[in-house]
């Protein structure tokens, strides 16, 4: 189980962030910018876990309805704890 919002970055650097970024760039959760900074060699995964959870905390903030397309991809890659984690936070707003 997550326990806190920094956690959210582990759990991503720690399970391939390049290929949550690819699922999450070609559903537009991503911007061409961003998807560019994390596939690049020169960072690391904990880098890329920070750029994508930033980015989608930007997006979902900006249009909410988001949110259930960032789930699926995460559901998608075997992130449930993750998913559980996101939903509990939500229904606590």
């Amino acid at each position: 189980m997550i326990h806190s919002a920094e956690k959210l970055n582990d759990v991503i650097a720690a399970n391939d962030p390049k290929s949550i970024a690819v699922k999450l760039y070609s559903v537009e959760l991503l911007t061409p910018d961003v998807y560019q900074e994390v596939m690049s060699l020169d960072i690391t995964p904990t880098d890329r876990a920070n750029k994508i959870v930033n980015a989608l905390t930007l997006k979902v903030k900006s249009q909410p309805s988001l949110f259930e397309k960032m789930i699926a991809i995460f559901t998608q890659n075997g992130l449930n704890h993750l998913v559980a984690f996101l939903q509990e936070k939500l229904r606590k707003f």
